[in-house]
């Protein structure tokens, strides 16, 4: 026998209708996002990696698929920003997070002429306390996990 559900329903009304809350919340890291061609003397500039500077961040290199552009995912921890997100989001320009991923590769140089895309995020991740309510009724996907818009959170499913 195949049963459905009859309607969709909103997650956030769905886990108070059941008693459910989400645990965990926003840290004060801050990323930026740069998909640019780079000019650098980089060796591994077109090789997925990961570079971590104790004093100013780490920088995760992404070579993109369909082009000639790179992907840098770097934490903006070596700049001076104010204290709300609404204020980094008005601060941060991709100069900005080039600066930050600049400071972390050093001493190796990192450019460019041609920026394809930009964004900043603050990272954040909050799971669901319970996942079913006596085996009955089950949340999966979004309505018990949230994460960040860089999508460094991982996703929770069932098997």
């Amino acid at each position: 026998m195949e049963r459905r559900a009859d309607k969709l329903v909103h997650s956030s009304w769905t886990r108070r209708q059941l008693g459910f809350s989400m645990e965990g919340g926003q840290i004060d890291y801050i990323w930026g996002v740069l998909d640019v061609i780079p000019i650098t003397n980089s060796p591994d500039i077109r090789l997925r990696c990961a570079i971590h500077s104790a004093d100013s961040g780490s920088v995760m290199i992404i070579p993109r698929e369909t082009s000639s552009c790179v992907s840098t995912s770097n934490s903006m921890r070596s700049i001076e920003l104010a204290t709300t997100w609404i204020v980094h989001t008005l601060l941060l320009r991709s100069s900005i997070i080039l600066k930050a991923a600049q400071k972390i590769m050093s001493p190796y140089k990192l450019a460019y002429d041609y920026c394809d895309w930009w964004t900043a995020y603050q990272i954040g991740q909050r799971v669901g306390n319970k996942f079913s309510l006596d085996y009955r009724v089950f949340l999966a996907g979004d309505a018990v996990h949230t994460l960040s818009q860089g999508g460094t959170g991982n996703e929770c499913l069932y098997g």
